[in-house]
């Protein structure tokens, strides 16, 4: 565990699955206010689009969509990854 690069994957998709399912069940008013509601977002920007256009910009909001998501899934994953890293070599250096 000396490289991140050698850090098992499975781990931290484990740890993240698990992050994922804890987030999306917290309902606290705090965390609603600062939800990104995309949806409602694109559905709004939908309606002032033209009728000729609105194929088009179905696809480009939902491109911006999954782009978003890609996003934040990758410094997630870098997030927990790098975080993670540093724990083990914290509590490792403990034990030297």
């Amino acid at each position: 565990m000396h490289n991140i690069k050698d850090f098992d994957d499975e781990i931290i998709n484990e740890w993240l699955k698990f992050r994922e399912e804890k987030i999306c069940s917290i309902n606290k008013e705090e965390d609603k206010k600062y939800k990104i509601n995309i949806e409602e977002i694109s559905i709004k920007l939908f309606n002032l689009v033209p009728s000729n256009n609105k194929e088009l910009a179905k696809e480009q909001l939902d491109e911006l969509n999954n782009s978003i998501l890609d996003y934040l899934d990758y410094w997630n994953h870098k997030y927990y990854k790098y975080g993670f890293y540093d724990s083990i070599k914290l509590i490792y250096g403990c034990f030297k």
